[in-house]
Parts: C-alpha cells; sequence; structure tokens
C-alpha cells in the first residue's frame, strides 16, 4: 500500500474471500486508517463508492457442504 500513497490514493479495499471480510483504508498524513471492517453478508456502502449498496453475499462462493 505504500506505493499508492505514493502515488496520492486516497481510499483502499481490501477483500479476503476466504474470511468473507471487506477492509475499508483512508489515507491521512501519509497513513493508512482502517475506516471500516464488512464481514459475511453484511449491505455496505463503502467510500469513496458510497452512493452504492453493496450486498457482499454476492461476492463469495458458496460455501462448501459439510464432510459426512
Amino acid at each position: 500500500m505504500r506505493t499508492y500513497a505514493r502515488e496520492g490514493i486516497a481510499s483502499a479495499w481490501l477483500v479476503d474471500p476466504l474470511v468473507r471480510t471487506l477492509e475499508i483504508y483512508r489515507l491521512a498524513s501519509g497513513l493508512w486508517t482502517v475506516i471500516a471492517v464488512h464481514a459475511a453478508n453484511d449491505l455496505v456502502r463503502a467510500e469513496p463508492f458510497d452512493a452504492i449498496e453493496l450486498a457482499l453475499e454476492h461476492w463469495w462462493l458458496p460455501e462448501a457442504p459439510p464432510e459426512p
């Protein structure tokens, strides 16, 4: 994320499909700050695209059925 900061990218999202999380970061004074963490089936309005509501449940692959 150092490269993003150097280039002036003000927001970053980190998506972990295994844990099913979305972390939202904002760059301020050269430091990245976590401004939100969303998980599972949350409905999200995340900057810089907060005009759109995102349903995280559509981002994940179906869970594997339990083994017998």
